[in-house]
Parts: C-alpha cells; structure tokens; sequence
C-alpha cells in the first residue's frame, strides 16, 4: 500500500515537471526585442504581452538603449551597436550592460536570378543589404573588401520584399544580403532565387585562418538595464536569465523544447509568425538545418573578435555582473 502511494506521488511529480517544463511564464518587468530570430529567445514568456513586447522595427528597440528611463528592464538588440549606442550615450555610467550574445552568425548572399549561376559577384553588380556599418555589414565588407552594397534597406523585411520582387524603390536588384528565417522563407516562394555564399562560413574561415577559433560573429545580444544590476533584483533578473539561457540551449541543439513554447504560445502558425517573425515549424527545420538561425548558448570570445575587425573593445563597465566571463 506504501509502496503504492510512493509510486504514485512520483508519477504524479514526474509528469508535474514535464507540463511545467513548457508551461508559459510570466515577468515582474518589461522587456523588448525585435521580431525574428532573436526574439524566439523570449518564447517562454511569450503570452505575458504585458510585460514582452516584440518590436516590428528596429528602431523602437534601439530607442530603448539610450532611454534614460529604462522603461524596458532587458533588450535584445544588435550586440556591438547597442554597445556603441550606450558608449557614445554615457559611458561612466551605462543605463545597459551586456549580459549575453544569442545569435552569433545568421548571414547570407542571395541572387535574385537576373545572373548566370556561374557568375561571380563584383561590386559592378547591384546589391541590397540592411544595417549599414553594424556587424552583418562589416563582416560582409570583410569577405568581400572589394565590394560595397548599393543601397540598404531600413530592416531585414524590406530586404526580403525585395528579393521576391527583384526590385528595391524602382531599381533592379541582382544580390540581397539577408538573414534567416527570411532566407528560407524567400526561397520556398521563388523558384529563381538561390544561396549565392553563406557568409557565416566564410568568416569562421577567415577568423581560424588567422589563428581566431570563433563560431560566428556577435549578432543579438541580451542586455541588462543599469537599475536591475543591483541585488534587489537579483533573484528576479537571475530567474529571467536562465529561462533564457535554457531556451538558447535547447535551440543550439534540437530546439524540441521551445517549438513546444511556441506552440503553447498559439496552435495557430500566423499567430506565431505574427509574434515571432516565424511559425513553430520553421523554427524547427532551421534549427535542425545546422543552427541556421546561428543561435549562440554561453560564452562567446568577444574580445578575439574586436580584435579581428580591428576595432576597439568595450570598456569593462559595458559588461553587466550576468556576462559570462572565460
């Protein structure tokens, strides 16, 4: 009869565990992040839409990091210009810390068909690309020195309308560099179109060519607002981070996990793409597809890469007390 019972209440606290593994959560403090890969991060909390907002344009999130009143406690942002942004912001005392990178090399080269599959792109040719002078543009001007994109588009999504088309405000486009989920979801649409060069493989060889082991290059990055780096919020802020850290794992592997998320989230694939920039099942094949959506879990060598590009590291104070240190 004892041995029953205990069977039972372990049975009972097993299958407890399991439902609450993919149980939505909700947040003490708002956070924001633009829409697409980054913001799968934040799939756990993802019905709490009080305090998780996930941003249609860039621009709303880059307005957050210069925001002297941190109305968002945690932003996902382009990790280096939002460092850049806080830098030239205030520098003694920074409203935002970086606390983690989450994608790290999500970067492609795609022809919109109007040359030959033999052709080798020149900086004749007419390109489109997004974020002029942040990482994914710098990287692109690293592989290809000789080469600068035409025009730049004010976001990934008017890069991807325009790589249906073939056509950006009137002119003819021959390449777009543009990133996933949109790559795929391009692909899937236009039979014309086609992976020129996956650039993230191009710079992982360039890096270990020159004696730097780095998978990727810094994309998003998580940072932290100034007032929740105290220990009044630590339990809080701790909680959060490792919510998030558990999804990034789980989507540098299978990504079971969160696809679960996402579906608990809604079991309606526009309503997820709406929210996410993508639906569960895209998730699930680009993830199996060698982490095309570069998602990055625990350290990352930051310092290697500034030093790479030449650029100036960040000061120490840019860090938040959650980075994980080698």
């Amino acid at each position: 009869m004892k041995k029953s019972f205990l069977t039972s209440i372990i049975t009972l606290s097993v299958l407890m565990t399991s439902c609450a593994s993919n149980t939505s959560k909700e947040l003490s403090f708002k956070v924001i992040s633009p829409i697409g890969a980054p913001s799968v991060a934040f799939a756990k909390y993802a019905k709490d839409t009080t305090n998780v907002e996930i941003a249609a344009q860039p621009t709303a999130v880059r307005a957050q990091l210069v925001n002297p009143n941190e109305e968002y406690k945690a932003v996902i942002f382009d990790a280096t210009t939002g460092l850049n942004l806080i830098n030239k912001t205030n520098p003694d005392n920074p409203g935002y810390k970086l606390a983690r990178i989450i994608t790290a090399g999500n970067l492609f080269v795609l022809s919109t068909g109007t040359k030959d599959s033999s052709h080798v792109m020149s900086d004749d040719d007419t390109i489109l690309s997004f974020g002029q002078n942040n990482i994914p543009d710098k990287v692109f001007k690293l592989i290809y020195s000789d080469i600068t994109p035409d025009y730049y588009a004010n976001g990934v999504a008017q890069v991807a309308a325009a790589l249906k088309t073939g056509q950006y405000e009137g002119n003819t486009i021959d390449y777009v560099v543009l990133s996933e989920p949109y790559v795929s979801q391009v692909l899937n649409e236009n039979s014309s179109v086609t992976v020129y060069a996956n650039v993230t493989s191009q710079f992982n060889a360039y890096a270990n060519k020159r004696g730097y082991n780095l998978n990727g290059f810094p994309q998003a990055g998580l940072f932290i607002a100034q007032s929740y780096e105290t220990d009044t919020y630590k339990k809080d802020v701790e909680a959060f981070i490792s919510t998030v850290d558990n999804t990034m794992s789980d989507l540098t592997k299978k990504g079971s996990s969160t696809v679960k998320d996402m579906d608990n989230f809604s079991s309606d694939a526009t309503e997820q793409a709406s929210r996410f920039g993508m639906n569960s099942e895209t998730l699930r094949s680009l993830v199996a597809d060698n982490n095309r959506l570069g998602y990055k879990a625990g350290y990352y060598d930051l310092e290697s890469f500034y030093k790479l590009l030449n650029l100036d590291a960040p000061q120490a104070n840019a860090y938040s007390r959650y980075w994980i240190s080698k």
